[in-house]
């Protein structure tokens, strides 16, 4: 079974968070045991709600790329296959993580378990111009 986490950047500082998502009055907090100063909403379980820009917010796919760095949807890939070699952004669509393709939507399961190699090089958020280079 999948680990289900998310990250988003935090609103303060534009720093990136991982933990789990809470949303509390149209406003979206990563509950996280790993954040690095006191939080106004700090709780008495070591775990901090830390307040998140809501576009940035990506869940956890599970998968890892080939250097062992976890996959978040979002994510801008290098998908290195037998054939060619495309960068794609990591979506959820149809219930599943998928890659566009030229034709049709690439499951990111299917897709890695059939010896291709991914590799994380940057977001959408962060790296658009790694998309736009794709574009020409």
């Amino acid at each position: 079974m999948r680990e289900i986490k998310f990250r988003g950047k935090r609103k303060d500082n534009g720093e990136w968070i991982y933990g789990h998502l809470v949303k509390f009055k149209n406003t979206y907090y990563i509950l996280s045991e790993t954040a690095t100063h006191l939080d106004p909403f700090n709780t008495k379980l070591g775990y901090f709600f830390i307040e998140v820009d809501p576009k940035t917010v990506g869940q956890y796919t599970g998968s890892k790329d080939k250097n062992g760095r976890e996959i978040y949807e979002g994510d801008i890939v290098k998908a290195e296959g037998l054939i060619s070699i495309r960068i794609r952004p990591v979506i959820f669509q149809n219930g599943m993580f998928c890659i566009p393709g030229e034709c049709a939507l690439l499951p990111l399961s299917e897709y890695a378990g059939e010896g291709n190699e991914l590799e994380v090089i940057g977001n959408i958020y962060e790296n658009p111009e790694l998309l736009k280079e794709v574009e020409k």
